[in-house]
């Protein structure tokens, strides 16, 4: 009876090796791929936050628009209520696009021969 209980002792330790190496694995294998995951979503946390200031650098306010165009806030308002520049409203904000701004000026510029950029 010995013998069968040395045996039954060889077999499962044999058998709780195996579990726990298993589960070393396992757990090597979450670490790494929690890791892996981890820095995935960083990698496109940070895209997105670098598209984001690219998107923010092109968005002007009412004065930087006329900063940008190097005139007065009121000519910014005539040519937004003659529909002259493209602007885009969010909430009470207003915002121009800098493209809108350089083609419209291009297109008053034909237009009427005045370049309001000086």
């Amino acid at each position: 009876m010995s013998t069968n209980t040395e045996e039954y002792k060889k077999a499962t330790q044999g058998w709780n090796n195996l579990i726990e190496q298993s589960i070393k694995g396992l757990v090597d294998l979450i670490r790494t791929e929690t890791k892996n995951g981890f820095l995935e979503a960083l990698d496109q946390h940070s895209t997105k936050s670098n598209q984001n200031e690219k998107a923010d650098e092109n968005l002007l306010t009412r004065t930087q628009a006329a900063n940008f165009l190097n005139v007065s806030l009121p000519t910014i308002g005539r040519l937004q209520k003659n529909q002259r520049l493209i602007y885009y409203k969010v909430g009470r904000q207003i915002f121009f696009k800098k493209t809108d701004l350089l083609r419209a000026t291009m297109v008053l510029h034909k237009k009427s021969g005045v370049n309001i950029i000086k």
